[in-house]
């Protein structure tokens, strides 16, 4: 299992309104003053780490893989076609800026909450980038290709398939808790299933699957 963390992650103001669900330009001059400001204050609460692990991938039929040997994981296996290995993840931004959101929210400063929020879902998309610009330079000289990142409660993925991620990892080593509910402690934390292989049926070079997910055209924060 692999470590790693970054000292600085501060998004784009594009990535921080898709992130408020308002596009990728600001509604208004006030907005994008407080946009500016919030994204270099977030940089204080932001404690950017990621776990992760190179495992084995086997077909296991219609509707599932085999991670590491033994482990069946629920998904499409379309998305694992021609794949060797699988990277399984967990990043996290760490608690501080969901609960310095809550306290502006908790204390009447709405907008500036509701902001600080946003930065915290679009810094974390950020890490994640990271951690797949990461494996993409680990493994560019193998000849090795990346997949769609996925995860569990999305691309057809249930949501309880966290558990297997988190059998193979130590997420506790980031401060990273499954609840009862299959949910991850911070919030603001990610887990991620990405296919490693020479030959990739669906190859991507983006972080995130918006375009092959079945909830794209329902979702505000879709970047299709």
């Amino acid at each position: 299992m692999e470590f790693c963390q970054w000292e600085k992650v501060r998004p784009a103001a594009a990535e921080i309104y898709q992130a408020m669900g308002s596009g990728r330009a600001p509604g208004n001059p006030q907005v994008a003053q407080v946009v500016e400001k919030l994204a270099r204050q977030a940089e204080d609460f932001i404690r950017a780490r990621a776990v992760y692990r190179v495992v084995s991938v086997q077909p296991g039929g219609h509707d599932r893989v085999i991670l590491d040997a033994n482990l069946p994981f629920r998904c499409n296996p379309h998305f694992f076609r021609g794949a060797d290995w699988a990277c399984v993840a967990v990043a996290t931004i760490g608690p501080s800026l969901e609960r310095e959101a809550g306290r502006l929210l908790a204390r009447g400063d709405v907008l500036e909450g509701f902001v600080l929020d946003a930065v915290g879902t679009a810094a974390l998309d950020e890490v994640v980038g990271l951690l797949r610009s990461k494996l993409a330079a680990e493994h560019a000289g193998l000849g090795f290709q990346l997949g769609y990142t996925l995860s569990p409660g999305c691309q057809a993925i249930p949501l309880e398939e966290q558990g297997v991620v988190f059998s193979l990892l130590d997420a506790e080593q980031i401060e990273v808790a499954l609840n009862e509910s299959f949910l991850m402690i911070p919030v603001k934390s990610s887990s991620a299933v990405i296919p490693l292989g020479k030959e990739l049926s669906l190859r991507s070079s983006v972080t995130y699957a918006c375009a092959i997910c079945n909830m794209h055209n329902r979702c505000q924060f879709s970047r299709t």
